[in-house]
């Protein structure tokens, strides 16, 4: 089992999902290594990827009008992030950034969107953990 896999198998949202069908989620998304301060998607940035952690840290922050940095949230391994603002159909809300050199799995919006609908578990898991945000 690699990394990857062994990450998204211990995932709360996917603890109910085979092997085999988290080896087709894996199938769905790509690697990408971010170096420390570097940025995975902009604010205003059309929200076209779902993002998990495999290693590293990224923060998740705006920049308010005064200049002002205010950190949203600090993901990191086997955290999802960027996924609830793709429902929407909006770009996101803020800015995301690696805090360490980071590995992150990331699906595009078409192939995680058929995934929610034909797993409706995974659909329910992660309404019950922005729920807890």
């Amino acid at each position: 089992m690699n990394v990857i896999n062994k990450t998204l198998s211990q995932m709360e949202i996917f603890l109910d999902l085979s092997s085999s069908e988290i080896e087709d989620i894996e199938k769905l998304g790509k690697v990408k290594k971010f170096a420390r301060g570097e940025t995975i998607f902009s604010q205003g940035q059309e929200a076209k990827s779902a993002y998990v952690v495999i290693e590293g840290r990224v923060k998740v922050y705006k920049i308010g009008a005064d200049g002002r940095t205010t950190i949203l949230h600090i993901f990191g391994p086997k955290d999802m992030f960027g996924e609830a603002v793709m429902f929407s159909g909006k770009s996101y809300p803020a800015f995301a950034q690696a805090l360490e050199d980071s590995e992150i799995f990331y699906m595009p919006k078409s192939d995680f969107l058929t995934l929610v609908e034909a797993k409706p578990k995974v659909a329910l898991k992660m309404l019950g953990a922005q729920a807890m945000m």
